[in-house]
């Protein structure tokens, strides 16, 4: 080519090379953009870069959303761009609010966790309150469904502790062909003491017996301890009653009940214990055809010093003895 053909091809080539330069300046201000608004999001949560993942399920669906929260983590989210999603993680206490497209306090945001099975559903919720006068809340419920539907469970666990309200624990369960009801509710507080239920039921197919155990424990300062306990069955009937009542000007009580089918006892101990009355104890028994009461009655004070009274319908002899004894009066 002569000179200035070969200089024109040369302008030409110069011409050309300049002209690509707007197109590489334009996709590094592209790239910049993305990569400010991708490290942007990430630091709105605490971390400053996201795990590249080429294959997710969100980024695969069609729409104007661009950010995805896990199904199982709510600290977890994803951001879409053609086909590919990158993985953050917010900061510790926070969660991902997919409304507002950024980490916010877990409390703000609502994290459902639910997780079918065709044969089997579990469901556990845990609420823990924490407070100064509130104390510690923990429920938890499990239902469990088989395809036999042969069993129920149910379990429901109250934990409240706090300086005036103390603990409760309720546990109920459920079967199909034995049913059984536990209720433990324990109560502490300064001016409530302790108190224990127990209910338990059992109902199979021949329905021969039923057992209803109840405790209740209260302990106070001015109360003391009471402790019932019931029994039922068949043929028979048990009944047991213990009163312990314990105080500093009362003393110490306790009845006991028995009642059985053809026999029916009674047994009454009363121990009174203070400081200006003594002692005292009587004790009744009554059976079918025979009837027996035996009264002692212990009476020491400083004044009063002690006294001794026995009554027997059919025991004669032991009246004998008593008197041989200087403590029965005539």
């Amino acid at each position: 080519l002569p000179p200035k053909q070969s200089l024109w091809c040369a302008l030409l080539k110069n011409e050309i090379k300049m002209s690509g330069w707007p197109i590489v300046i334009l996709l590094a201000l592209a790239s910049l953009t993305f990569s400010a608004n991708a490290q942007e999001s990430c630091l709105r949560c605490g971390f400053p870069t996201g795990n590249k993942l080429h294959a997710h399920a969100h980024c695969a669906q069609t729409g104007p959303r661009k950010y995805f929260r896990d199904q199982h983590d709510c600290a977890k989210f994803y951001q879409c761009n053609r086909g590919t999603a990158y993985e953050f993680l917010c900061a510790e206490g926070y969660g991902f609010n997919e409304e507002q497209n950024a980490c916010e306090n877990i409390a703000k945001v609502r994290c459902p966790t639910v997780s079918s099975d065709p044969s089997n559903t579990h469901q556990l919720e845990y609420d823990f309150v924490r407070a100064s006068g509130a104390g510690q809340r923990n429920r938890t419920s499990s239902h469990e469904e088989s395809s036999h539907h042969s069993s129920s469970h149910q379990l429901e666990h109250d934990f409240v502790r706090a300086s005036g309200a103390g603990q409760r624990n309720r546990t109920s369960s459920h079967e199909g062909i034995t049913s059984h009801q536990l209720e433990h509710e324990f109560v502490r507080a300064s001016g409530a003491g302790q108190r224990n239920r127990t209910s338990g039921h059992e109902e199979s197919s021949h329905h021969s017996s039923s057992h209803q155990l109840e405790h209740d424990f209260v302990r106070a300062s001015g109360a003391g301890q009471r402790n019932r306990t019931s029994s039922h069955e068949g043929s028979y009937t048990h009944q047991l009653e213990h009163d312990f009542v314990r105080a500093s000007g009362a003393g110490q009580r306790n009845r006991t009940s028995s009642h059985e089918g053809s026999t029916s006892h009674q047994l009454e101990y009363d121990f009174v214990r203070a400081s200006g009355a003594g002692q005292r104890n009587r004790t009744a028994s009554h059976e079918g055809s025979t009837s027996h009461q035996l009264e002692y009655d212990f009476v020491r004070a400083s004044g009063a010093g002690q006294r001794n009274q026995t009554t027997c319908n059919i025991c004669q002899q032991a009246k004998q003895v008593i008197r041989r004894h200087g403590n029965f009066p005539a």
